[in-house]
């Protein structure tokens, strides 16, 4: 039997790990069937998309959301303010009739809001939009945990966070019963998501790639030599930080002890999960390989290139587990928190109460969004 697919959701469905394992968590948090949904990949409203595949805000699209019960956007980074050329300043080109035009409930899912530095045009249209759809009766906005709100603030002050709501990443809710990935030996697992792409050079100063890159080939090559290593690939850019890490340390170095998380989609994210479970220890760059960590109770230590990872443990209140690059002892303070954490007990505790936390936050979220749902007719 053929499922009515009434609801439509724009996301990203094949862009990296992280949004897998952000939708799983949404669908499950709101006790959606997936079948019930029609998945409409961001990238195709991307300028460099070209072909068949190309899609548009446009009288189209109309057509097709308002024959639905329900529009949902994001979670993810959708809210990144980079675009001069945008009506919003993002990669959501709306413009304010494509927005008078949508009549059914418009559920803002978790965004992440990003300013890149030098795009003034886009701060404009972005405070337009946001001053406008919070303020719609069918539209319900949430950003998500991870500094998003500081930002808004200091950019464009206090009052246009009205009405919009801050709530944990839905991939808090990532956690399913799998067993850990078996270890070949009686040493330690040190888990690993490095990635040169979200280096921040205002927030790292003089830290620069290659310096990084350096650096992390010598401390990963000392504990070659007591524990093993397990890379996580969170998107296909990390397999190319991967090769600049190696590169430095020789190829002999990863003949013993490491192994490479599987990078696919297919299983909704529980295949990496599993490597993840079989780690004493996690260092993790990228935002949702620490959601993912923390979520699971894994012991986690976040290293942070960008804002974005000191401000979700700013926010989470676990600033002692967060490392910045742009410290200039970076590399000892990391390689002491690497052993603090493989040998304390007490951190799967200190997660443990840290999700009690969070877990409510999301409740309450779901909870709040469900009531604006239904108040517009929409039961799920």
């Amino acid at each position: 039997m053929k499922m009515n697919k009434n609801i439509m959701h724009i996301a990203s469905f094949s862009g990296n790990i992280g949004d897998i394992i952000n939708h799983h968590g949404f669908y499950k948090s709101f006790n959606i069937d997936e079948k019930c949904v029609e998945k409409i990949e961001i990238r195709r409203f991307y300028r460099n998309c070209v072909g068949s595949d190309k899609l548009a805000f446009n009288e189209a699209l109309i057509e097709k959301i308002n024959s639905k019960k329900l529009l949902i956007l994001g979670g993810g980074g959708f809210f990144d303010v980079y675009w001069n050329e945008s009506s919003t300043g993002t990669t959501l080109d709306m413009s304010r009739t494509f927005l008078d035009k949508i009549r059914v409930p418009v559920l803002v899912n978790a965004m992440g809001v990003h300013f890149i530095h030098k795009r003034s045009e886009a701060q404009y249209k972005f405070f337009h939009f946001l001053n406008d759809i919070r303020r719609r009766e069918n539209w319900f906005v949430s950003i998500r945990n991870d500094g998003s709100y500081k930002r808004i603030r200091n950019i464009y002050g206090e009052d246009i966070l009205e009405h919009i709501y801050v709530v944990p990443d839905n991939g808090f809710r990532f956690a399913v019963d799998t067993e850990p990935e078996y270890k070949k030996s009686y040493k330690k697992r040190i888990g690993l998501s490095v990635t040169n792409e979200l280096l921040d050079p205002i927030y790292t100063g003089s830290e620069n790639i290659d310096k990084f890159n350096d650096r992390m080939a010598k401390i990963i090559s000392e504990y070659l030599e007591k524990a093993e290593l397990c890379f996580f690939l969170h998107t296909p850019q990390d397999l190319l930080t991967l090769y600049e890490i190696v590169s430095r340390m020789g190829a002999e170095k990863m003949r013993k002890d490491v192994t490479i998380a599987p990078y696919s989609f297919y299983d909704n994210g529980k295949r990496i999960l599993k490597y993840y479970k079989g780690c004493d220890a996690v260092v993790g760059m990228r935002f949702h390989s620490n959601v993912m960590a923390i979520a699971n109770r894994i012991p986690i230590i976040g290293l942070a290139m960008h804002e974005q990872i000191e401000d979700l443990y700013r926010e989470i209140n676990y600033c002692k587990q967060c490392v910045k690059v742009g410290n200039p002892e970076y590399i000892n303070i990391l390689r002491d928190k690497i052993e603090q954490t493989l040998y304390c007990n007490n951190i799967v505790n200190e997660e443990e109460e840290l999700m009690r936390s969070i877990e409510k936050k999301h409740n309450d979220y779901v909870y709040i969004a469900k009531k604006f749902l239904s108040c517009n007719g929409v039961i799920l």
